[in-house]
């Protein structure tokens, strides 16, 4: 006997369950005969769908602001946020992760010196078309991608990822136009109390002075 069907034979001019048509009619039709029985798997199966289902309408937007904390600590922050990872619903091969949305980028801080040492490559494809930058002037040319590019590393390398990159929204000052789009109070992993202990480290800086980040307020 196949899997979810009773062992009984079929007489002469009766419908073969076995070849029945799934159907929501024709599952109800299978479970009068007494043919077709709902198992427990298969509802708790749908009850996690429609949970999943639930969660991408109910999707939230998380607010960060970057002043003061390293690229790296925030960007492990943000990545499981962008996957869905804190919701209990959480499936890999699934898209219920929420929006974030990253101000004051131009303020974020990296240790040391890595905004001279450390650098960001890229290749033409031809020969001798290989052209590097530091950090520092990489944040000056584009502001927020030194960020924006930590937590693309940290996404999954599948098909996936540009979609997760699509809800992180990166602006340089404190201006946004997702204002609005808080419509109820929540308790974020991303809110200062879970963000506190990484910020304020005395080796690290920004890489504009003090007297360039006015252009961004």
């Amino acid at each position: 006997a196949r899997r979810g069907l009773a062992t009984r034979r079929i007489k002469v001019g009766e419908a073969n369950p076995h070849q029945a048509n799934h159907t929501m009619a024709g599952r109800q039709a299978l479970q009068k005969l007494g043919v077709l029985t709902v198992k427990a798997q298969d509802t708790v199966r749908k009850s996690t769908r429609a949970a999943i289902r639930e969660a991408q309408r109910d999707r939230r937007w998380h607010f960060v602001d970057a002043a003061g904390y390293p690229v790296g600590k925030l960007a492990a922050a943000i990545a499981p946020v962008l996957r869905g990872k804190h919701k209990p619903i959480w499936e890999k091969q699934e898209l219920e992760g929420d929006f974030v949305v990253v101000i004051n980028a131009a303020r974020i801080h990296l240790t040391g010196k890595k905004w001279d040492q450390k650098l960001y490559r890229r290749h033409s494809g031809y020969p001798g078309g290989l052209s590097e930058r530091p950090a520092r002037e990489h944040q000056r040319r584009k502001v927020g991608d030194v960020l924006r590019k930590a937590i693309w590393g940290m996404l999954p390398k599948n098909k996936i990822r540009k979609t997760l990159m699509s809800r992180l929204r990166v602006f340089p000052g404190s201006v946004h136009p997702h204002v609005h789009s808080i419509k109820h109070p929540l308790v974020s992993p991303l809110s200062k109390d879970n963000l506190r202990q990484m910020k304020w480290n005395p080796f690290s800086k920004p890489a504009f002075k003090p007297h360039e980040l006015e252009q961004f307020d």
